[in-house]
């Protein structure tokens, strides 16, 4: 029954925990699609700056198991992690941390700034179980770890940056990788919590996508798929209400 859940892995990336900050839902599918995934992993932190992303998932009908074949995914649910650094904190929408299938569901990770002692790599162990029907047995719980996250903090004046904007500052990052071939991550700081909207429209001026998200304070992301958008040219734009930044971006293959 451990398979099962390995080939589920990717649906439970961080865990939840007692935070009053809550994410928005915004994947519609395809089944077992999460964004960001075990390749892109987390975004980095940095030392003396507040951290914050979310996770989307959403967790498929169904998988296949060996012997029986395919049978019903009930839910997810994230029943503890550790490893994350001091300071650092989770919570899942729904609350309770378990996600039904056929929904989409979202985990928001954030913390305080992290000092420069604790600059260095985490590794996360997420503690999960899933819940499928089996023939004659019906509803079975089905635990694993996964242990293939990390939240890496390095120093705020690191080679990498080209500049880390102050806290009084909004700035919007250029996506990256950029072309888009798969997932792509675009950062954006914050220096107040704000309501963000994020659209994407194609060089006709025809809106691709238009969203709404709540803004944390420090170091925000929201991630592109080029399995939602189709190949060629786009201009994305971050608006939190009083300043709008816009970029352009290239999508290629799916």
């Amino acid at each position: 029954m451990k398979k099962i859940v390995l080939s589920l892995f990717i649906l439970l990336a961080v865990a939840c925990n007692n935070s009053h900050a809550q994410c928005t839902p915004t994947l519609t599918g395809p089944v077992g699609h999460i964004i960001p995934d075990s390749a892109t992993n987390l975004p980095h932190a940095f030392a003396t700056y507040p951290y914050s992303t979310d996770i989307q998932l959403w967790v498929p009908h169904d998988t296949t198991a060996p012997i029986v074949g395919v049978v019903p995914i009930n839910y997810y649910k994230i029943t503890n992690v550790t490893g994350l650094p001091a300071g650092f904190t989770y919570v899942c929408n729904p609350s309770t941390c378990q996600f039904p299938h056929d929904a989409a569901g979202c985990i928001h990770v954030s913390g305080t700034a992290p000092t420069n002692t604790m600059i260095g790599t985490y590794n996360l162990n997420v503690f999960i179980t899933g819940n499928v029907t089996l023939p004659i047995v019906g509803a079975t719980d089905v635990p694993d770890t996964i242990k293939y996250y990390k939240i890496v903090i390095d120093s705020a004046n690191w080679a990498g940056i080209a500049s880390v904007p102050t806290p009084t500052h909004f700035e919007v990052y250029q996506n990256s990788p950029n072309p888009v071939n798969g997932v792509s991550e675009i950062q954006y700081f914050s220096p107040v919590n704000a309501k963000i909207t994020f659209k994407v429209v194609n060089v006709l001026g025809t809106m691709i996508q238009n969203k709404t998200f709540e803004g944390k304070t420090g170091m925000n992301s929201i991630y592109i798929s080029s399995r939602d958008i189709a190949a060629g040219v786009y201009m994305y734009s971050i608006s939190n209400g009083t300043q709008t930044i816009t970029k352009r971006m290239v999508v290629g293959n799916r």
